[in-house]
């Protein structure tokens, strides 16, 4: 699954944009990985002047419904129309299909991680630490490591804690502020004679305060030197648990957008005519709309005029089964749906 994300290939996706933002290929690549394209790739795709307003709209609003940091970029990046139209879906879809898939991939990283604690503590057990090693060397993510670190930090391995330490990644907060509270805690351990610097613990407690997922071990290391301990402050039960601050991002008047960002067929199956609504994709040539069987033969064309909302497919002549619906624009797939058809 987590393959899907930015097409597999996140790189090689700001490659193209950076290289040929105008090249319809690169436009192609993105509707094609799209709608689980990420946060970071989206905000590049915003600042790219020289991809045009319509294919940048078309790639957020393929996207769709965004993230609140994310709809504050677009709000200065895209038409105030287009804006709107961001704003409407992000009121009517609660999830995206990103926020689906990386729910997916969590509940499958956290079954296979709950396995894979099961096994190293059997070998911590056993004091089994070459199979252990061998075991977190193998998998190699972000969960292996930091055990691996943990393995060797507990042995007293400290040369080898720090190799580690020192080939961590920092790309994002929460690697930054696990490397700090890890370097800190092996200073800690591996010398007697260790004093916390006011820098050290400045830093510390502007992660502990964060609450963040790193706050538990800056909270834990500022109680074993400074004696300062911590409270995961919560609402009392039945008290209201309310936010006196406005929306992140930019309000706009809402309106009436029910069909959302996808292609939506009605009645769905069919015997006679499927009503299709037609997603607010920007249009730049001609688009048009397909019907194709289950082999990839197209069997009806029908041209979409320009800001048209709503068409009919006839379906009477079609032999009864599973049809593609597209909607399709200078060639590029902007939706698509499956409609039964049954006589």
């Amino acid at each position: 699954m987590e393959e899907q994300k930015d097409g597999g290939d996140k790189q090689a996706l700001l490659d193209d944009l950076y290289n040929s933002p105008e090249a319809l290929e690169t436009y192609q690549k993105y509707m094609t990985a799209s709608p689980y394209l990420s946060d970071d790739v989206l905000a590049e795709v915003c600042a790219s002047a020289l991809m045009s307003p319509s294919r940048r709209s078309n790639i957020l609003l393929a996207n769709a419904p965004l993230s609140d940091s994310l709809m504050v970029v677009a709000y200065n990046s895209i038409s105030p129309s287009v804006y709107q139209v961001l704003y409407a879906l992000k009121y009517y879809i609660q999830l995206s299909e990103r926020d689906r898939l990386d729910m997916r991939i969590g509940g499958e990283t956290s079954k296979k991680e709950a396995l894979l604690g099961e096994l190293l503590q059997k070998y911590s057990d056993e004091n089994d630490y070459a199979n252990l090693e061998s075991l977190l060397n193998s998998e190699n993510t972000t969960y292996a490591v930091r055990a691996l670190l943990g393995s060797k930090m507990g042995r007293g391995d400290w040369e080898a804690t720090q190799s580690l330490l020192d080939a961590l990644p920092t790309d994002t907060p929460d690697e930054q502020d696990y490397k700090t509270v890890q370097q800190i805690n092996l200073q800690h351990l591996s010398d007697p004679a260790f004093a916390l610097s006011e820098a050290q613990y400045q830093t510390l407690h502007a992660i502990a305060d964060a609450y963040g997922s790193q706050a538990p071990g800056a909270q834990a290391l500022l109680g074993i030197l400074r004696g300062e301990y911590f409270d995961w402050t919560e609402a009392e039960e039945g008290e209201a648990k309310t936010s006196t601050t406005a929306a992140a991002y930019p309000q706009v008047p809402l309106i009436d957008l029910p069909q959302g960002n996808r292609l939506h067929l009605s009645p769905n199956p069919t015997a006679q005519t499927a009503r299709v609504l037609l997603p607010p994709f920007v249009c730049e040539g001609k688009a048009q709309v397909e019907v194709l069987d289950m082999t990839g033969r197209v069997v009806q064309t029908l041209p979409v005029l320009p800001d048209q909302t709503v068409l009919s497919i006839d379906v009477r002549h079609l032999d009864a089964g599973i049809y593609i619906v597209t909607l399709r624009d200078n060639g590029i797939l902007l939706a698509q749906s499956k409609l039964a058809v049954q006589h």
